[in-house]
């Protein structure tokens, strides 16, 4: 299914990017700053979920800034925090003028969304969330993103693709556990932990590949990565041809009624 978080992923990475490269010596800081507000606002447009993006920028700029003092933190803090609020203002009243609603609606949107009231339980959600994860990217992914999360909570700094992929981490948990319910149901609400599982994985097999070279670990290693592979392969099949091999009940029946109504 197409949703908004296709067209929200590219302004995500593109504010990482920028935030990132912003933090970096050297110069080109202000013209970074300026790419970072372009994406905040590409971000916020497109969906919910470029607020969380935002958010996760905004703290890793303010650890940079208050733990490691970076001297190019504290206006990239400043940005994101005032931009993403003016947004967020501006979304938030938007909606609300287009439903006719009052304030309270935002918070009857999100309780149903988090499925406050707790019908299902949060067992039940926190299962379907790790089954969906599972089917989708793997245990291998479900692995390594635990481990790059223990090492992104590091406060000594770490290698850049911990650091990026750990603001990617926190933006993808953050939005499928503010909308926990609808992300036990529908898969696409992980769709934003797509780059934070690319760099966990790569840097899952980068670790793999260096231990083959070790004699101590080699045999441990091994098993490892044949183990991975495996399951990485199943899973990729075996989800792809549920959803491209086996009809769907639901889409024949939304196909029919879109033909029937709309064509």
């Amino acid at each position: 299914m197409v949703n908004h978080e296709t067209l929200g992923l590219p302004a995500a990475i593109l504010l990482v990017r920028g935030c990132w490269e912003s933090l970096q010596e050297g110069g080109g800081a202000r013209r970074w700053r300026l790419v970072c507000t372009a994406a905040c606002v590409w971000g916020a447009l497109a969906g919910w979920a470029g607020f969380f993006v935002i958010a996760a920028c905004a703290l890793y700029a303010a650890r940079e800034w208050l733990v490691r003092g970076n001297v190019h933190a504290r206006p990239l803090f400043a940005l994101l925090t005032t931009l993403g609020a003016l947004l967020f203002a501006m979304v938030a009243a938007h909606v609300l003028w287009a439903a006719g609603r009052g304030a309270g609606h935002l918070g009857e949107l999100l309780a149903a969304r988090m499925d406050v009231a707790g019908g299902q339980g949060a067992a039940w959600t926190l299962g379907k969330i790790i089954e969906k994860h599972w089917r989708y990217f793997g245990l291998t992914s479900m692995a390594a993103l635990t481990v790059l999360g223990c090492r992104g909570l590091r406060g000594l700094r770490v290698s850049p693709p911990v650091e990026v992929g750990s603001v990617f981490l926190l933006a993808g948990v953050g939005y499928v556990a503010a909308f926990s319910f609808n992300a036990a149901r529908h898969d696409y609400w992980q769709f934003f932990l797509l780059p934070a599982a690319a760099i966990a994985v790569t840097l899952a097999w980068r670790w793999l590949a260096a231990g083959l070279g070790q004699p101590a670990r080699r045999r441990a290693c091994l098993c490892l990565s044949v183990l991975a592979a495996v399951e990485f392969t199943a899973v990729v099949g075996v989800t792809m041809a549920q959803r491209h091999l086996r009809p769907e009940a639901y889409c024949i029946e939304a196909v029919a009624r879109m033909r029937r109504d709309a064509l």
